[in-house]
């Protein structure tokens, strides 16, 4: 019964504060996630801070899951056939970004996570969801900038987990293989603010798309160009 009030009050107090609009916006919000992650069998909600399990990084961000209608938006825009597509996510967290993307029948996700005790999460939510079409899926524990990507990785999903050093490395990464292995590469970034001032003036990589989701998320769609048009 407590609760059930507490509740009530905290909805009152979020009209209050963003009035009627904002509250449907939220409230739908949030049922889409509570649909998905009850349809695919998962449990990925929930902001992580980093400090808490033991990761200690300046650079690197709070785990959050992104929400399962923005990611499906931006995910559908990619113009790669579906089985085609190595996806490649940089900073697993509880795994809601691969477990939405083995929704579709890819050809193989991988993805990396600097927290064991994260990727541990992940993995059991891979192992028990349902509705799952890609069958390849690879959780590496590890270093971000330590990853070299393979030649067949051509989708690569960041959900701001990191900035500095760190994000200035994995870009070089990304770049390095482009050139190693001439291909299509798309990256999906959300809140994507520190991504473009480290691909500003390069000439390999270009924004074909940006858009904001509620509540408040930026997303920017890249692709890498040719080396005879860069």
């Amino acid at each position: 019964m407590n609760s059930r009030i507490a509740q009530l009050r905290h909805a009152a107090a979020f009209v209050a504060n963003h009035g009627i609009g904002g509250f449907s916006r939220e409230l739908c919000h949030r049922c889409v996630n509570l649909y998905y992650e009850r349809r695919l069998g998962v449990a990925t909600a929930g902001r992580v801070k980093l400090t808490d399990i033991g990761v200690s990084r300046s650079d690197a961000r709070d785990s959050m899951p992104i929400g399962y209608g923005a990611f499906f938006s931006i995910f559908k825009r990619i113009p790669l056939p579906k089985p085609d597509v190595v996806f490649l996510d940089f900073g697993v967290g509880k795994g809601r970004a691969v477990c939405a993307a083995a929704t579709f029948p890819l050809k193989q996700i991988v993805g990396v996570e600097l927290s064991e005790a994260l990727a541990e999460v992940a993995l059991f939510n891979i192992e028990r969801m349902r509705h799952r079409k890609t069958m390849r899926i690879d959780i590496r524990r590890g270093d971000a900038t330590e990853l070299r990507l393979s030649r067949d990785v051509n989708l690569v999903y960041f959900f701001n987990p990191f900035a500095g050093d760190t994000l200035v490395k994995v870009v070089e990464n990304i770049h390095r293989s482009h050139q190693e292995f001439p291909r299509k590469i798309y990256v999906i970034f959300f809140n994507n603010d520190h991504f473009d001032k480290v691909v500003r003036g390069e000439q390999w990589i270009k924004k074909i798309y940006q858009k904001t989701f509620y509540p408040r998320i930026a997303c920017g769609v890249y692709e890498t160009v040719s080396a005879a048009l860069s």
